[in-house]
């Protein structure tokens, strides 16, 4: 029975040693069993490297990740300059009888 491997990213010097080993001459199922890596994970770098001449790693789209230190940073900001340019105090929000959410944070 096959076990399966964990998932792990591949790092730009094996994909590279993929392809050098199999342009030496391995096979790669002995690639795989060197490396300890799926045959499918070699065969996808090697078609990679066929196709586009080389092992890089492709741009991802959408938006980029924010860190939520960095969320937070900017919703105080935003509170800072909130408060600033109205002049309502935090403290006299629960005075107006607002009620906020922040299960968008």
């Amino acid at each position: 029975m096959k076990h399966r491997r964990p998932f792990r990213l591949t790092a730009l010097s094996e994909r590279a040693k993929f392809v050098l080993l199999w342009v030496e001459g391995m096979t790669t199922t002995d690639i795989a069993r060197e490396m300890d890596v799926s045959a499918n994970t070699v065969s996808r770098w090697i078609k990679r490297w066929k196709l586009e001449g080389n092992v890089n790693t492709r741009p991802r789209l959408g938006r980029p990740y924010i860190k939520r230190s960095q969320l937070m940073e900017g919703v105080q900001r935003f509170h800072q300059l909130w408060s600033h340019y109205h002049y309502i105090h935090p403290l006299s929000i629960t005075d107006h009888k607002a009620n906020f959410s922040f299960s968008w944070i």
